[in-house]
């Protein structure tokens, strides 16, 4: 436990949701942030601001094709800015696009898709109960 209280600044900055829409989670260190739908602002400690900026876990691509972080940071301190980056200060609303978050599918030519059957054994997708084998060790020949 000592070491969770190391070197953290449990200062709290406000995230700003950008998409202004919610509906988005956070997870960090195995915690989940949860935005809900129509929440677009919550205050998070300072040094999971700063780690959401380090990584692409909120990256989104925009309409206007710019892969950017989903959230900025609204009234944040200078010193934090400054470790965040210039773009955690940018809160200007940004309008999602329909694409895959990290993939770039767009020069891919769906033209001659095609659906093909997969015949899986039931076996495989059933359970088996009831079955006189109790476990893995007990198995009756």
């Amino acid at each position: 436990m000592a070491e969770f209280a190391e070197g953290r600044d449990f200062r709290s900055v406000t995230l700003v949701d950008r998409a202004g829409t919610g509906g988005a989670e956070i997870i960090f260190d195995g915690v989940r942030i949860v935005f809900p739908r129509g929440v677009t602002e919550k205050a998070v400690p300072v040094f999971v601001a700063e780690w959401l900026f380090r990584v692409t876990q909120q990256h989104v691509w925009t309409t206007d094709g710019q892969y950017i972080c989903r959230f900025g940071l609204k009234d944040a301190p200078e010193d934090i800015l400054a470790l965040a980056g210039p773009e955690a200060q940018d809160c200007s609303p940004i309008q999602l696009a329909d694409r895959v978050e990290g993939w770039d599918t767009s020069g891919v030519d769906r033209s001659n898709t095609r659906t093909v059957a997969l015949n899986i054994p039931r076996s495989l997708t059933h359970e088996r109960q009831g079955s006189l084998a109790g476990s893995f060790g007990e198995r009756k020949e």
